[in-house]
């Protein structure tokens, strides 16, 4: 295993001219003696100006003294260095292609960020030879600090923040496929510059990934509405024909690269895990929906919704069985004791508060110019109005059940209609 000395050890190593020579520390002395910034503050302040020149030099693996110091987070003597070197040695780049900045965000150091942007803000765009950009290397790596840092700043232009490496893949698309930190994944998603439906070289798009991805059906789908949301709709239509199925096998395997032995060398970088499809996707003929194809699914959508918001309040004042007419519970539900009569009420419920849930989005979208957010708009009230027609059927079968209660005969066989619509549902979602 390669042993690397800290900034300050190498600095003096340069000044005597042994540049390749690198002492016999160990990783725990390397990490005490980097951490030390008060201790060797005033000596590299007195050999810098010596030895100016050893800043801009190299070691074998490409590294100089500020690319070291990015590396252990000893700000105050980068603070030293920032004093005494050019642009062209911010550039330097090691054998990887790698800058200082590119080592800064690969660590998290969001201090060591800030003082190369103001001193140097146009080494933010450069990339390594994997073709990725700082804004890469903290996205791919989770660090949160420094994503939320950069996409605060004027930096964070439309061309960095949709950069593609030689793979094709923005930073959202890391962020997707590595899935380190969620709240990053989040403000990506929520940031209106980042382009949401960019493909990769694989022709993969953020929608695709999350659905390739071992998630849970759920999870997949609020996912995905948050995506679509947001302005990937047209990433969702690559992933679904306007028949509903969908174009490309979901069916894929991830190989992880072996973890290379954690080592104190330069080259010592998490192998990233490759997403392998079964196979490239289909070049299907996708018509993006127009305004007008979303307007008439949404008056289908709205004449059912209303329906069932309509049958449903009536059911819930017309209880099957009827009410006691006299005594001290007089108004009341016959058959409120009964299980399937509990049922319906609590079916009935769901389904008048789906139904009227679905009407009330269809009052928001009208407000709502942008063709993505209706297409999202339609997403959500279809799924409320699959939910309320469920919950009407139940509601329906539960409640007869509940009143042909003294013929078991009939109402066995009221119930296995009823079972039959699911049977219905399940063929044509699995279709």
């Amino acid at each position: 295993m390669v042993k690397l000395q800290n900034p300050m050890n190498y600095l003096t190593n340069m000044s005597f001219k042994h540049s390749f020579k690198f002492s016999s520390f160990g990783p725990s002395a390397l990490i005490q003696a980097a951490s030390q910034n008060h201790t060797y503050r005033d000596f590299v302040v007195k050999l810098t100006k010596t030895r100016r020149s050893a800043l801009s030099e190299t070691d074998k693996f490409g590294w100089t003294p500020l690319h070291y110091t990015a590396h252990f987070g000893t700000v105050d003597i980068f603070k030293v260095f920032l004093d005494h070197i050019d642009s062209s040695t911010a550039r330097k780049r090691d054998k990887q292609g790698m800058t200082v900045i590119h080592i800064a965000a690969r660590e998290g150091e969001v201090t060591i960020l800030k003082e190369l942007a103001y001193n140097f803000p146009e080494i933010w765009d450069l990339q390594d030879n994997k073709g990725q950009t700082a804004f890469h290397l903290m996205v791919e790596r989770g660090k949160l600090d420094c994503v939320k840092f950069i996409l605060a700043t004027k930096l964070s232009h439309y061309g960095l923040i949709n950069q593609k490496d030689n793979e094709g893949n923005t930073a959202l698309h890391l962020a997707t496929i590595h899935g380190k930190n969620q709240q990053i994944f989040e403000l990506l998603i929520k940031d209106c510059r980042v382009d949401k439906s960019a493909r990769n070289m694989e022709g993969f798009t953020v929608i695709d990934i999350i659905l390739l991805k071992e998630y849970g059906y759920f999870e997949k789908t609020w996912i995905t509405m948050s995506v679509a949301s947001n302005g990937g709709l047209e990433s969702l239509e690559h992933a679904i024909n306007k028949d509903g199925r969908k174009t490309r096998s979901t069916e894929s395997t991830t190989t992880n690269q072996e973890q290379p032995q954690t080592t104190w060398s330069p080259v010592a970088i998490e192998a990233q895990p490759q997403l392998i499809p079964n196979k490239r996707p289909e070049p299907a003929a996708i018509k993006k929906p127009s305004s007008d194809q979303l307007h008439t699914i949404a008056s289908i959508n709205l004449l059912v919704t209303t329906l069932i918001a309509t049958i449903s309040f009536a059911a819930g004042f017309t209880m099957p069985g009827g009410y006691k007419s006299d005594g001290p519970e007089e108004g009341t539900a016959i058959l409120s004791r009964n299980l399937a009569f509990r049922v319906f009420v609590i079916a009935n419920a769901l389904a008048f508060c789906f139904s009227s849930t679905s009407m009330f989005l269809h009052y928001c979208k009208s407000f709502v110019e942008k063709l993505d957010a209706h297409a999202f708009y339609m997403y959500i009230t279809s799924l409320l109005t699959s939910y309320g027609i469920t919950a009407m059927v139940i509601a329906f079968v539960s409640g007869t059940y509940a009143a042909l209660s003294d013929s078991p005969g009939l109402a066995k066989a009221v119930l296995s209609i009823g079972c039959s619509f699911f049977g219905l549902q399940l063929l044509v979602y699995f279709k």
